[in-house]
Order: C-alpha cells, then sequence, then structure tokens
C-alpha cells in the first residue's frame, strides 16, 4: 500500500509541473522560480513527515492504552 501512494504523490507532483510548465506567465515571473511550488510543498511535506515520525516515535511513546486518550 505505501508504494501505491508513493506513485500516486509522485503523479500528481509531476502532473502539477507539467501543467505549470505549460503556463507562459509562470516563466516570466522572476525567471521560472513559480513553477518550483510543486517542488516546494513535496519538500516541506517530506521534513514535515520526518519531524512527526520523530515526535511520535521518540518523544511521546505510547507503552500502554490509557496513554493514547
Amino acid at each position: 500500500m505505501g508504494a501505491d501512494l508513493f506513485g500516486s504523490f509522485a503523479e500528481a507532483t509531476s502532473a502539477a509541473l507539467a501543467i505549470s510548465s505549460t503556463y507562459p506567465d509562470l516563466y516570466n515571473y522572476q525567471d521560472g522560480s513559480a513553477l518550483f511550488y510543486p517542488l516546494l510543498i513535496t519538500a516541506l511535506g517530506i521534513i514535515g513527515c520526518f519531524f512527526t515520525s520523530l515526535f511520535a516515535t521518540d518523544i511521546m511513546k505510547v507503552n500502554e492504552n490509557y496513554q493514547i486518550e
């Protein structure tokens, strides 16, 4: 299931890059820097996932079921 989610995520990022590259105004706006917006969202998501995983596994460990609440 993880591979399917990654595939969908990669396809969505590629589609956003392909669609944004066909829009001519994005090329002219600050030398095309607006084309990196989908990649910025992806990079921030990866960093957020890393910190969330670190927080969930190392900082707030759950040893018993009553700690979940």
